[in-house]
């Protein structure tokens, strides 16, 4: 019943009409006899920093470490690995940011594929980091 009432909405001509200036872009579907359906999309990692960035491999280890800044606080144990899957580093670095779309499970080892990209337009800007792929994850 539903797939039926979906293609009966979705049946005829439309008036497009595609709203790109808010930031969260919006297209909006008029049917001839006033119908309308309005779709919201989210912008992307992409669109909200300005760019592409820089996609890497990092394996977040499988437990946490005293923050560098706060050692009352917990942060995740990062290093880069190279596009064959091999530590770039052997050393584990403390991360006191967070990954956008990724939630760290004490005792679960993760290889993730992330694009990294400047917060903002100042050279100074900390870096932000959002999940593309999680590639691995072990105990």
């Amino acid at each position: 019943a539903q797939e039926r009432a979906a293609s009966d909405l979705l049946s005829g001509r439309f008036a497009v009409v595609m709203d790109t200036a808010a930031a969260a872009p919006r297209l909006t579907l008029t049917r001839s006899d006033g119908t309308r359906l309005i779709f919201g999309g989210t912008p992307t990692a992409t669109t909200r920093y300005g760019g592409p960035g820089q996609t890497l491999l990092i394996e977040v280890a499988a437990d946490t470490v005293p923050c560098v800044s706060d050692p009352t606080r917990r942060c995740l144990q990062i290093r880069e690995q190279t596009q064959a899957g091999q530590p770039a580093t052997h050393d584990w670095q403390p991360f006191e940011g967070t990954i956008e779309g990724f939630e760290h499970e004490d005792g679960i080892r993760n290889l993730l594929r992330v694009t990294r990209d400047p917060a903002g337009t100042d050279p100074n800007a900390k870096q932000v980091y959002v999940l593309d792929q999680m590639i691995e994850a072990s105990s």
